[in-house]
Protein backbone atom coordinates (compact mmCIF):
# COMPACT_ATOMS: atom_id res chain seq x y z
CA UNK A 1 0.00 0.00 0.00
CA UNK A 2 1.00 3.41 -0.91
CA UNK A 3 1.25 6.14 1.19
CA UNK A 4 -1.62 7.80 -0.38
CA UNK A 5 -3.73 5.07 0.55
CA UNK A 6 -2.94 5.44 4.36
CA UNK A 7 -4.05 7.73 7.32
CA UNK A 8 -1.71 9.23 10.44
CA UNK A 9 -3.83 8.34 13.10
CA UNK A 10 -3.17 4.23 13.83
CA UNK A 11 -5.77 1.70 13.25
CA UNK A 12 -7.14 4.08 10.29
CA UNK A 13 -6.47 3.66 6.61
CA UNK A 14 -7.98 3.74 2.92
CA UNK A 15 -8.56 0.05 1.26
CA UNK A 16 -6.88 0.10 -1.90
CA UNK A 17 -7.28 -2.70 -4.71
CA UNK A 18 -4.10 -4.17 -3.47
CA UNK A 19 -5.65 -5.16 -0.04
CA UNK A 20 -8.24 -7.00 -1.48
CA UNK A 21 -5.94 -8.49 -4.19
CA UNK A 22 -3.67 -9.83 -1.35
CA UNK A 23 -6.53 -10.50 0.47
CA UNK A 24 -7.98 -12.93 -2.32
CA UNK A 25 -4.69 -14.54 -3.21
CA UNK A 26 -4.35 -15.88 0.72
CA UNK A 27 -7.07 -17.89 -0.22
CA UNK A 28 -5.93 -19.52 -3.65
CA UNK A 29 -8.44 -17.40 -5.56
CA UNK A 30 -7.85 -15.41 -8.78
CA UNK A 31 -6.63 -12.33 -7.54
CA UNK A 32 -5.21 -10.59 -10.85
CA UNK A 33 -6.23 -6.75 -10.21
CA UNK A 34 -8.30 -6.76 -14.17
CA UNK A 35 -10.61 -9.27 -12.36
CA UNK A 36 -10.69 -7.89 -8.99
CA UNK A 37 -11.86 -4.48 -10.11
CA UNK A 38 -14.49 -6.23 -12.32
CA UNK A 39 -15.54 -7.72 -8.65
CA UNK A 40 -15.27 -4.25 -7.51
CA UNK A 41 -17.58 -2.62 -9.24
CA UNK A 42 -20.26 -5.14 -9.02
CA UNK A 43 -19.69 -6.72 -12.29
CA UNK A 44 -20.20 -10.04 -10.72
CA UNK A 45 -22.46 -10.96 -7.46
CA UNK A 46 -20.04 -11.01 -4.46
CA UNK A 47 -19.94 -10.91 -0.58
CA UNK A 48 -17.43 -10.54 1.76
CA UNK A 49 -16.58 -13.23 3.82
CA UNK A 50 -13.38 -14.74 5.19
CA UNK A 51 -11.73 -11.22 5.26
CA UNK A 52 -12.00 -11.37 1.68
CA UNK A 53 -14.66 -10.27 -1.17
CA UNK A 54 -15.72 -13.41 -2.59
CA UNK A 55 -17.85 -14.41 -5.48
CA UNK A 56 -20.71 -16.58 -3.74
CA UNK A 57 -19.66 -19.55 -5.34
CA UNK A 58 -15.76 -18.97 -3.92
CA UNK A 59 -17.46 -18.48 -0.40
CA UNK A 60 -19.87 -21.25 -0.71
CA UNK A 61 -16.46 -23.63 -1.14
CA UNK A 62 -14.59 -22.36 1.91
CA UNK A 63 -18.10 -22.85 4.07
CA UNK A 64 -18.36 -26.31 2.91
CA UNK A 65 -14.49 -26.54 3.72
CA UNK A 66 -14.25 -25.37 6.73
CA UNK A 67 -17.50 -27.63 8.10
CA UNK A 68 -14.84 -30.48 8.71
CA UNK A 69 -13.75 -28.31 12.01
CA UNK A 70 -17.56 -28.22 13.10
CA UNK A 71 -16.73 -30.84 15.58
CA UNK A 72 -13.59 -28.80 17.16
CA UNK A 73 -15.08 -25.28 16.71
CA UNK A 74 -18.05 -26.68 19.11
CA UNK A 75 -15.23 -28.09 21.46
CA UNK A 76 -13.88 -24.45 21.24
CA UNK A 77 -16.80 -22.88 21.89
CA UNK A 78 -17.64 -25.43 25.29
CA UNK A 79 -14.35 -24.17 26.72
CA UNK A 80 -15.01 -20.49 25.58
CA UNK A 81 -18.51 -20.41 27.94
CA UNK A 82 -16.31 -21.25 31.08
CA UNK A 83 -13.42 -19.20 30.45
CA UNK A 84 -14.40 -15.78 29.20
CA UNK A 85 -11.96 -14.10 30.76
CA UNK A 86 -9.46 -15.26 28.00
CA UNK A 87 -11.66 -16.08 25.15
CA UNK A 88 -10.95 -14.09 21.86
CA UNK A 89 -12.56 -15.43 19.36
CA UNK A 90 -11.46 -18.64 16.02
CA UNK A 91 -11.42 -17.86 12.49
CA UNK A 92 -9.60 -19.82 9.44
CA UNK A 93 -7.39 -19.53 7.71
CA UNK A 94 -5.33 -20.85 4.74
CA UNK A 95 -1.61 -21.84 5.05
CA UNK A 96 -1.85 -23.70 2.82
CA UNK A 97 -4.47 -25.91 4.19
CA UNK A 98 -7.24 -24.59 5.97
CA UNK A 99 -6.46 -24.31 9.39
CA UNK A 100 -8.62 -23.47 12.23
CA UNK A 101 -7.27 -20.41 14.55
CA UNK A 102 -8.36 -20.14 18.30
CA UNK A 103 -6.85 -16.95 19.93
CA UNK A 104 -6.94 -16.43 23.95
CA UNK A 105 -5.86 -13.21 25.54
CA UNK A 106 -2.66 -12.56 27.64
CA UNK A 107 -1.42 -16.06 27.31
CA UNK A 108 -2.86 -18.96 25.26
CA UNK A 109 -0.11 -21.03 26.52
CA UNK A 110 -2.26 -23.02 28.85
CA UNK A 111 -5.26 -23.00 27.01
CA UNK A 112 -3.97 -25.19 24.69
CA UNK A 113 -2.76 -27.30 27.06
CA UNK A 114 -6.01 -27.90 28.16
CA UNK A 115 -7.80 -28.14 24.65
CA UNK A 116 -5.49 -29.20 22.11
CA UNK A 117 -5.95 -32.81 23.36
CA UNK A 118 -9.47 -32.91 22.66
CA UNK A 119 -9.75 -31.47 19.29
CA UNK A 120 -10.01 -33.91 16.39
CA UNK A 121 -7.88 -31.85 13.61
CA UNK A 122 -5.20 -31.19 16.17
CA UNK A 123 -2.30 -30.21 13.33
CA UNK A 124 -5.14 -27.96 11.39
CA UNK A 125 -5.62 -25.86 14.75
CA UNK A 126 -2.73 -23.52 15.80
CA UNK A 127 -3.40 -21.23 18.85
CA UNK A 128 -2.65 -17.44 18.96
CA UNK A 129 -2.56 -14.95 21.82
CA UNK A 130 -3.50 -11.63 21.79
CA UNK A 131 -4.68 -8.31 23.22
CA UNK A 132 -8.59 -8.33 23.98
CA UNK A 133 -11.31 -10.44 25.02
CA UNK A 134 -14.28 -11.20 23.38
CA UNK A 135 -16.01 -9.81 26.36
CA UNK A 136 -14.14 -6.45 25.69
CA UNK A 137 -14.05 -6.43 22.07
CA UNK A 138 -18.31 -6.66 22.77
CA UNK A 139 -18.54 -3.94 24.78
CA UNK A 140 -15.92 -1.90 22.54
CA UNK A 141 -19.21 -2.95 19.67
CA UNK A 142 -22.02 -1.73 22.05
CA UNK A 143 -20.17 1.85 22.35
CA UNK A 144 -19.49 2.26 18.62
CA UNK A 145 -22.75 1.26 18.00
CA UNK A 146 -23.97 4.05 20.65
CA UNK A 147 -21.71 6.56 18.84
CA UNK A 148 -23.38 5.64 15.15
CA UNK A 149 -26.49 5.86 16.74
CA UNK A 150 -25.86 9.29 17.53
CA UNK A 151 -24.55 10.61 14.28
CA UNK A 152 -25.02 12.01 10.86
CA UNK A 153 -22.62 9.75 8.85
CA UNK A 154 -21.66 11.89 5.39
CA UNK A 155 -22.52 10.32 2.19
CA UNK A 156 -20.25 11.00 -1.12
CA UNK A 157 -22.10 10.68 -4.29
CA UNK A 158 -22.34 7.51 -4.69
CA UNK A 159 -23.65 5.80 -1.66
CA UNK A 160 -23.82 2.28 -3.11
CA UNK A 161 -22.83 0.53 -5.85
CA UNK A 162 -24.22 -2.59 -7.23
CA UNK A 163 -28.10 -2.82 -7.74
CA UNK A 164 -30.88 -5.10 -5.76
CA UNK A 165 -29.84 -7.18 -3.06
CA UNK A 166 -26.37 -6.96 -3.77
CA UNK A 167 -25.86 -3.08 -2.85
CA UNK A 168 -23.71 -2.66 0.18
CA UNK A 169 -24.58 0.12 3.13
CA UNK A 170 -22.74 3.50 3.55
CA UNK A 171 -21.42 1.61 7.08
CA UNK A 172 -21.24 -1.27 8.38
CA UNK A 173 -19.10 -2.50 11.84
CA UNK A 174 -18.38 -5.80 13.59
CA UNK A 175 -16.01 -7.56 16.14
CA UNK A 176 -13.26 -8.99 13.81
CA UNK A 177 -11.22 -12.00 15.43
CA UNK A 178 -8.86 -11.85 13.12
CA UNK A 179 -7.91 -8.05 13.95
CA UNK A 180 -8.78 -8.74 17.44
CA UNK A 181 -11.10 -5.64 17.55
CA UNK A 182 -14.03 -3.55 16.03
CA UNK A 183 -14.05 -3.03 12.28
CA UNK A 184 -15.50 0.03 11.09
CA UNK A 185 -16.26 0.31 7.50
CA UNK A 186 -16.66 4.35 6.41
CA UNK A 187 -16.96 6.03 3.18
CA UNK A 188 -14.88 8.81 2.23
CA UNK A 189 -15.59 12.30 3.83
CA UNK A 190 -15.98 11.00 7.46
CA UNK A 191 -12.26 11.59 8.69
CA UNK A 192 -13.85 13.41 12.11
CA UNK A 193 -16.14 10.92 12.47
CA UNK A 194 -13.25 8.48 12.30
CA UNK A 195 -11.26 10.30 14.23
CA UNK A 196 -13.36 10.97 17.37
CA UNK A 197 -14.02 7.03 17.38
CA UNK A 198 -10.14 6.15 16.89
CA UNK A 199 -9.79 8.69 20.05
CA UNK A 200 -12.59 7.12 22.35
CA UNK A 201 -11.41 3.55 21.53
CA UNK A 202 -7.74 3.33 20.63
CA UNK A 203 -7.22 -0.07 19.23
CA UNK A 204 -10.19 -1.59 20.26
CA UNK A 205 -11.40 -0.18 16.94
CA UNK A 206 -9.75 -0.87 13.13
CA UNK A 207 -11.80 1.96 10.98
CA UNK A 208 -11.09 1.32 7.03
CA UNK A 209 -12.35 4.30 4.43
CA UNK A 210 -13.51 2.80 1.27
CA UNK A 211 -12.72 5.35 -1.29
CA UNK A 212 -13.82 4.49 -4.69
CA UNK A 213 -16.06 1.51 -4.33
CA UNK A 214 -18.70 0.24 -1.73
CA UNK A 215 -18.46 -3.48 -2.66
Amino acid sequence: MDSSDEMTDEGLRYESIEDMITARSRHGYRSDRAYVEELVHGQVPTCRRWNALLTKAEAFELDLEASDFDGDGDMALAYAESHPDAWAGSFLERSPLLRLVLCFADDHLPHEEALRPTLRHQQRVRFRTVRYTEVQLEAAMKGVDDVMASIEIVRPPATYTGSGRHRRPIASWGTDAVENAVVLELPPGNDLLATRLQDDFGDLIRIVIRDRFGQ
